[in-house]
């Protein structure tokens, strides 16, 4: 995997961890503090630099090289952070600290709700953390914050800083800050979690580094710092489907003997399956499980760089799962893939419409696929 890729993979997961410094109780700009938190883990230069310049005000005087890795975690964070925010409608001006996570399911589907996270770790060995429907739910405490600080803390000095350990870190700020909110303003819904703002971010980074090197372009600065504003409107990443069909034929065409058995295994089989299928796919076009937005159901949704490579490797690989499923399956299993270019404009939803546009352009290609699953080979 390109090195530079994982370096920005890194940067993107860790450029925000002085929010939670900040919310101990430290009073400084949070880029210098994360920064500065993280030299004792003995972490490069070039990272380091992502994390203290993924500001406009920071990177604007910032004495760093032309095609510094920091520019595009910046634009990468820009990006996230305007997909995933949403104005408070009731919301004043200002911060608040002690924020508790709330439910993305409170304005799903023009909902009203007021429900609210627990301010805990995720933990296996305790009850799920449901959203308490309440206006005195528990509220985060920089007691909490210096305690989450502490486990990542101990798990950094445990991990190095390459490909093998990335995933390591995704699972190390899950843990951690699974039920955190990426911003305490209060103009702003609080229901995105710093874990899934920062892999977010590591997402768009890594997709804006390998379409930037298929275009030949190395002035960082230039592209993604002077002229953001055009860059915002390329088309410059892919949402991509995976789509799983013949489950339930596969799952229910079963003897008699041991049936409840024989479905509860052949779901964990598929289940698995699509999981391996994923990472498989990652690993073949060079990235992480930070681009893994979403996996389950029999499908699997990726954010990726809209480059001509790209295109091909995904259609390669879905060519050898297939024959693959050929061989073992016949043709009761098939992958179908879809994908629609998108700007971070469209995953903005601007225009208004933009964003169903990309999901009907995608579905549109899944079907086409499903529809023509086999040449005459």
């Amino acid at each position: 995997m390109d090195e530079n890729k994982i370096k920005l993979t890194i940067g993107g997961l860790l450029h925000d961890i002085g929010k939670v410094l900040h919310r101990t109780g430290v009073n400084e700009r949070h880029s210098k503090s994360g920064g500065d938190y993280l030299k004792k883990f003995n972490i490069t230069d070039d990272i380091l630099d992502c994390v203290q310049y993924h500001h406009y005000d920071e990177i604007k005087s910032a004495k760093i090289a032309y095609n510094s890795l920091a520019y595009i975690v910046y634009i990468a964070d820009n990006i996230a952070s305007a997909t995933d925010r949403r104005e408070n409608d009731g919301g004043k001006g200002g911060f608040q600290k002690d924020l508790p996570l709330e439910s993305i399911f409170n304005l799903l589907n023009n909902n009203n709700g007021n429900a609210k996270y627990n301010p805990y770790l995720t933990n296996i060995e305790t009850d799920i953390n449901y959203p308490v429907l309440s206006e005195n739910a528990p509220r985060f405490t920089p007691e909490a914050y210096s305690t989450i600080l502490s486990n990542i803390g101990d798990k950094l000095n445990g991990i190095a800083w390459t490909a093998n350990y990335v995933h390591s870190l995704l699972e190390i700020l899950e843990d951690n800050l699974l039920f955190v909110p990426s911003s305490t303003s209060r103009k702003e819904v609080a229901d995105i979690s710093l874990y899934n703002h920062s892999k977010l971010t590591a997402a768009f980074a890594a997709s804006v580094y390998d379409y930037l090197k298929e275009k030949n372009i190395s002035d960082y600065r230039q592209t993604l710092f002077s002229k953001a504003k055009k860059f915002y409107e390329e088309k410059a990443f892919l949402l991509v489907k995976l789509d799983l069909s013949g489950i339930q034929n596969f799952i229910y065409t079963i003897h008699s003997e041991n049936a409840l058995k024989n479905l509860r295994a052949r779901s964990f089989y598929l289940d698995f399956m699509t999981e391996h299928i994923a990472s498989e796919l990652l690993k073949s076009l060079g990235y992480t499980r930070a681009n893994l937005l979403y996996n389950g159901g029999g499908g699997s949704d990726l954010l990726v760089a809209n480059t001509e490579n790209i295109r091909n490797a995904l259609k390669t690989f879905c060519n050898s799962v297939n024959k693959w499923f050929i061989n073992r399956f016949d043709i009761a299993l098939f992958m179908a893939m879809g994908f629609a270019p998108c700007s971070s404009l469209d995953l903005q939803n601007k225009p208004e419409g933009s964003y169903a546009e990309l999901y009907r352009t995608r579905a549109e290609s899944i079907a086409e696929s499903k529809a023509r699953r086999y040449d005459a080979a």
